[in-house]
């Protein structure tokens, strides 16, 4: 029970530095912050999930993902399975392939849902950013 309850504490303060770096792009819009904060969750939740039950799936002894709280662009750091040794090296194989289909699976369909949801705005080219105040008004910034 401590090492599941230290998962859920870690989870949460992870969702929390997540929310905080969402802040940072969207000082006045929480809403906009929690999403960002649910799908970068989402995100590294579902490839750390992979991993998780495809060892239980084999036979693995593994423990709940540690998440990894820090305050940068995207506020993880990652999550961390503890996985009981030895390991027959073709379990490991497919142990270790399903972090990496689990969390592509879940960020493709959120990449599409964003495109479906997000608005287009002009953009004149790569040589535009270079101009002196190019980001003046032709990026909505907590929009």
């Amino acid at each position: 029970m401590l090492r599941s309850g230290a998962a859920v504490i870690l989870a949460l303060a992870t969702l929390g530095s997540c929310f905080v770096a969402g802040s940072r792009v969207w000082p006045r819009q929480p809403a906009h912050a929690a999403l960002f904060a649910a799908a970068i969750m989402a995100s590294f939740g579902a490839h750390a999930a992979g991993h998780y039950v495809a060892a239980r799936r084999s036979g693995v002894a593994a423990d709940l993902p540690y998440f990894v709280p820090a305050f940068t662009l995207t506020g993880v750091n990652g999550a961390y399975v503890k996985l009981r040794w030895p390991i027959d090296v073709a379990v490991f194989a497919r142990i270790f392939a399903a972090g990496p289909i689990a969390g592509f699976s879940v960020s493709t369909l959120l990449y599409l849902v964003g495109l479906r949801i997000s608005t287009v705005s002009h953009f004149h080219g790569l040589m535009s950013l270079y101009e002196p105040g190019a980001f003046n008004g032709s990026i909505k910034r907590g929009g």
